[in-house]
């Protein structure tokens, strides 16, 4: 997989190419959805902060997991190229047909596939409605998917990160399609995330390097396991 931070002097692609645009915080199983639609070239482009950080700080949420883990998760769907640009204050000022120009000009896309609702582009002028207008344009087609449900509602990363906050680590699970983990370091018996735990305080059961372990995470989110260990960098996959 191929992670470029611009959208200039892109390599060449072999079409068709299918191209998605989000955060993909969590990557979870609504997120695969959009994925199983891709065709022979996979590119995504994605954010390496949350857009909210500069639309909105104070409703910025948590992130679910890590940039390195979001790109790691991404690279084990077959994704061929991850445009991974900064969501500055400049960017958000981008009318949504000058961006997709300006990307379809560096990347001669033939399908962007995103999920119903999604908008972009200044004052979210880039809907269903415009950006597929825009693709009759320029060539490429486009498709809005029905979300994703589970249990009749749509799984997305609001659901995960609030079922994580709660402490509900199984359903928090299905809906990702995949255990919940806590990467960082781990020494003695302290473990130190990479980026702070959206678990709520208790005590928790887990594997690490797949041996089962306890730990506890206290009001002020630092993790203490039951046991001592080696200096060593890992994850702490959350069981219950």
């Amino acid at each position: 997989m191929l992670i470029t931070h611009s959208m200039e002097n892109l390599p060449p692609f072999p079409a068709p190419i299918s191209l998605s645009i989000g955060s993909f915080d969590g990557v979870h199983l609504g997120h695969c959805k959009l994925l199983s639609h891709f065709q022979d070239t996979r590119v995504i482009l994605t954010f390496s902060n949350h857009p909210l950080e500069i639309l909105a700080p104070t409703k910025c949420p948590p992130p679910i997991i890590s940039l390195t883990e979001r790109l790691d998760i991404l690279k084990s769907h077959n994704i061929d190229l991850v445009i991974l640009l900064p969501f500055t204050e400049e960017f958000a000022k981008q009318s949504y047909d000058h961006f997709i120009q300006m990307l379809h000009h560096a990347l001669p896309f033939t399908s962007l596939i995103l999920g119903k609702g999604a908008t972009f582009g200044k004052n979210q002028e880039g809907t269903s409605e415009t950006v597929t207008a825009l693709g009759q344009t320029l060539g490429f087609e486009t498709t809005y998917l029905e979300k994703k449900c589970l249990e009749g509602l749509p799984i997305s990363s609001r659901r995960i990160r609030k079922l994580l906050q709660n402490g509900e680590i199984k359903k928090a699970n299905e809906l990702l399609g995949y255990t919940y983990a806590l990467s960082g370091m781990l020494t003695e018996n302290r473990f130190f995330p990479s980026i702070p735990p959206l678990l709520p305080p208790g005590n928790y059961q887990a594997t690490f390097q797949s041996k089962p372990v306890q730990f506890n995470l206290s009001e002020e989110k630092s993790i203490t396991l039951s046991s001592s260990h080696q200096t060593t960098k890992g994850k702490l996959f959350l069981t219950s």
